[in-house]
């Protein structure tokens, strides 16, 4: 991930965001986190990923976010919500 000027807490959110999905998908394999998915902290990393499959699906995310979501090992333009339904959901 290339470093940029922070200029918001959005930006601080985004760069959490990435850092701690890396971190994930480096422990677990892939980069489906289940939507019920919080980190110690209380961040939802679960919820976080939902967001920004959906909004990279609809071409919302910044070149810049883009870049940096497609830079984690295992994500696909698609990302297919389903991956990120509650383990042991019938939707799975």
């Amino acid at each position: 991930m290339e470093s940029r000027p922070r200029t918001n807490a959005l930006d601080h959110l985004w760069d959490d965001g990435i850092r701690a999905l890396q971190i994930f998908t480096e422990a677990h394999g892939h980069p489906y986190v289940p939507r019920e998915y919080c980190l110690p902290s209380g961040f939802s990393l679960g919820l976080w990923v939902a967001a920004v499959a959906d909004f990279h699906k609809r071409g919302h995310l910044t070149l810049d976010q883009s870049r940096d979501i497609e830079a984690v090992p295992g994500w696909t333009l698609v990302h297919d919500l389903k991956a990120l339904a509650p383990v042991g959901s019938s939707e799975r």
